[in-house]
């Protein structure tokens, strides 16, 4: 990716990589997704785990943020104010095909994201998709919204709202590039992004 922008916040401030796999069986899918800068300057290594049942789906999200807090490599570290582990819950309606429109709210419970009285902030993110096609290419519309102060924003609004663009650039007749460009507004922040990135 040009940029690494999750939920409206800019991580790295460069281009990053974003290694990930994937286990599937049945309704469950665990795997790993991590995040680093070209410059050197962000990591990221998350574990997930999601269960998803007719057009709902459930998500527990370990992220990992080995820069950040007191150690800066110490996976194991779980003890409250030290470690830059963050656990959310994620519930999640996924559409349905007369209706794609997808919703979610996020919420962390455990880890580093705590208020100066070392309480957590228990911060929360809400947010709509709507996938679209149009002349075979691939949209999505979306907006995402925090309800109080917390990891997003110092007070509730929407923080992560724009369109994101996915196209499959054919290379050669054997090898096509999924690709995808997106413009993203942060409107708490007053930000505005324009990223780009591939898959392969």
């Amino acid at each position: 990716m040009s940029r690494y922008i999750w939920r409206g916040i800019d991580y790295g401030q460069s281009p990053t990589i974003h290694p990930h796999f994937t286990y599937v069986y049945k309704g469950l899918s665990i795997g790993a997704w991590g995040a680093y800068s070209t410059r050197g300057t962000y990591a990221e290594a998350d574990l997930f785990a999601i269960y998803a049942y007719k057009f709902m789906s459930v998500t527990t999200n370990d992220y990992f943020f080995p820069f950040e807090g007191k150690h800066t490599d110490f996976y194991f570290d779980y003890n409250k104010g030290t470690t830059t582990h963050l656990l959310e819950g994620v519930l999640s309606f996924d559409g349905v095909p007369k209706f794609p429109l997808k919703l979610s709210v996020a919420t962390t419970f455990y880890g580093n994201d705590l208020k100066t009285d070392g309480n957590s902030n228990y911060s929360t993110y809400i947010e709509a998709l709507y996938p679209f096609t149009c002349k075979n290419s691939k949209f999505d519309v979306f907006a995402g919204f925090t309800p109080a102060k917390g990891l997003y924003s110092t007070t509730a609004g929407f923080v992560n709202t724009g369109i994101k663009f996915y196209k499959d650039i054919k290379v050669n007749s054997t090898f096509t590039l999924p690709a995808n460009m997106a413009f993203i507004i942060n409107p708490q922040a007053e930000k505005i992004y324009l990223t780009f990135g591939f898959t392969f």
